[in-house]
């Protein structure tokens, strides 16, 4: 919402004859993602306390993280997963994935999940059988091929992984 407000002001000001459409679809967008937001939060609040956490490759959710109070536990933080690491650095991986609580840990789209899935299996939990998008949107024609779309996604991917109650998101 806020990258929004800057571009409409700037638009407004390189274009004013344009300013009325440029201020409408401002309006329009931040309302979207107003009701966007506020049921993404609903969604969070549907996932136990003690599994509201987010266990992933790294901490590219941390915007996510921070808005949504999802807390990320970066167990698989610094991990290439296109090599194989040490033996010491999975044992430690599965004791933070264990103590974390989480009954499933997260792949993302752009990476190869074999690594989190012999981790998983180690620790005894789940990956989620949906991808996060962390990195980027989908391909065109995807799930996730706009920010909003995106949001829904992850949001779905989270709260089901979690063990909270998803609904689809009505604008």
């Amino acid at each position: 919402m806020a990258m929004a407000k800057v571009i409409n002001s700037k638009l407004g000001k390189i274009l004013p004859n344009q300013a009325p459409v440029y201020n409408a679809k401002t309006q329009q967008i931040t309302s979207s993602l107003t009701k966007l937001d506020t049921w993404i939060k609903s969604g969070i609040t549907t996932i136990p306390d003690k599994q509201r956490k987010l266990v992933t490759t790294h901490d590219a959710l941390g915007y996510y993280s921070k808005a949504y109070g999802i807390p990320v536990v970066g167990a698989l933080e610094g991990i290439s997963t296109d090599e194989a690491p040490i033996p010491t650095r999975v044992a430690q991986l599965v004791r933070e994935i264990k103590a974390s609580g989480v009954p499933t840990i997260f792949a993302e789209t752009t990476i190869n999940p074999k690594l989190i899935e012999a981790v998983a299996k180690e620790a005894k939990v789940k990956v989620s059988p949906r991808e996060l998008f962390a990195d980027g949107l989908g391909e065109p024609g995807s799930e996730a091929d706009t920010y909003q779309k995106m949001m829904i996604a992850n949001t779905r991917t989270i709260v089901e992984g979690l063990g909270g109650k998803y609904t689809p998101f009505k604008p």
